[in-house]
């Protein structure tokens, strides 16, 4: 239950960062061992954000902006401050994934080691979202209405269906 728990705080902390089209959850899809629940087996975004992310080799930031960039469609003027956003976003999956739990601390499952672990996961989502907010920001002030448009369609919660990704929301 406390493991569940710091999973979403993390999951939540990481869906905040990466809201704006940023989102994780919408670049893995469906796949991977999604079952019944809310978010698969690990609870809310437990399994999808939370040891998936973790436990990844793969680096997800890159396939999240290939997939903003084809969203965004950036124009010339907008190029310097897209690949800004692009790298800021690299730094920030570091800072997430430094909030990641040590076997030792995914060990501790007293209050104060939960406790601790679920700060430091916080810390370094708060990091990572002042890592990218700022070249995000910057972008979106240069995106047009259709762009901005394009944003909308890919945060979670939005969109027909409720943001649930089924095939007959896809764009």
């Amino acid at each position: 239950m406390a493991n569940r728990r710091n999973t979403v705080i993390m999951g939540g902390v990481a869906a905040i960062l990466l809201a704006g089209g940023l989102t994780a959850a919408a670049a893995q899809g469906m796949g991977m061992g999604m079952g019944p629940g809310w978010g698969g087996p690990g609870g809310r975004m437990g399994g999808m954000m939370g040891e998936r992310f973790c436990a990844s080799s793969e680096a997800i930031a890159p396939r999240m902006a290939g997939r903003l960039e084809a969203a965004l469609k950036p124009t010339d003027a907008q190029k310097a401050d897209f690949e800004t956003l692009r790298k800021a976003m690299g730094d920030a999956e570091g800072k997430l994934k430094a909030g990641c739990p040590t076997a030792a601390e995914r060990a501790d499952r007293t209050p104060p080691g939960r406790l601790a672990l679920a700060e430091k996961r916080m810390a370094a989502g708060l990091d990572a979202l002042r890592t990218v907010r700022p070249p995000f920001d910057a972008l979106y002030a240069k995106l047009d209405d259709k762009q901005r448009d394009s944003l909308r369609w890919m945060a979670p919660g939005r969109g027909e269906g409720g943001g649930h990704r089924h095939w007959w929301n896809w764009r």
